[in-house]
């Protein structure tokens, strides 16, 4: 409880986050095909599209907060087995919010930015994100972009092993009220 406290305290003081781009373009040349990654879901299991209607019913997320990225015109695929939502991943076509450098991004219109991606903490180690993250990407005439937390490894390998590359990062740095950020993609915050 105490140590809870603390970091709240150094947060409020202290902020420093590396935020990572990746992106995956239609042409792939000189990349392993998509198929490499099993494309095979656990028994039972289905990717269907983020709506209303899908999250009726289901256990296992946060579905205000899945219903409030619907509601700002974000799309998106879940992934279910039986009563339950074991993963999802949101995608945005215009303006987004990214609380890791406290900016909001305007998504370019040719590119699709998949963010808010979570599998249930049981499922895990089985390559649901990295299936998802193919499924997401199969129109070939789209480029798609995704970001995560340097120190999120986990996340980063999944990502990379969906075909996608680095394309640069974005760090942000705050103390007490001072900002800076720094931006080496070709995106534009505001």
């Amino acid at each position: 409880m105490l140590s809870k406290i603390f970091r709240r305290i150094i947060r409020a003081i202290y902020v420093h986050n590396k935020l990572v781009f990746y992106e995956k373009t239609g042409d792939q040349s000189g990349q392993e095909p998509d198929s490499v990654i099993s494309s095979e879901l656990l028994p039972g299991m289905e990717i269907v599209d983020l709506t209303h209607d899908n999250l009726k019913g289901f256990e296992g997320v946060d579905k205000v907060k899945l219903l409030k990225e619907i509601e700002k015109g974000s799309g998106g695929k879940v992934i279910i087995l039986g009563s339950r939502i074991v993963h999802y991943s949101c995608v945005a076509y215009s303006k987004l919010f990214l609380w890791e450098v406290q900016r909001s991004l305007l998504v370019p219109h040719d590119i699709a930015y998949i963010y808010n991606c979570f599998t249930a903490p049981d499922f895990r180690g089985k390559s649901l994100f990295p299936i998802m993250l193919v499924h997401i990407t199969q129109d070939r005439s789209k480029r798609y972009m995704i970001s995560v937390l340097e120190d999120n490894v986990a996340s980063a390998k999944s990502i990379k092993k969906a075909n996608f590359n680095e394309a640069g990062f974005c760090r942000y740095r705050r103390m007490l009220f001072i900002e800076q950020i720094e931006n080496n993609t070709k995106l534009k915050f505001v």
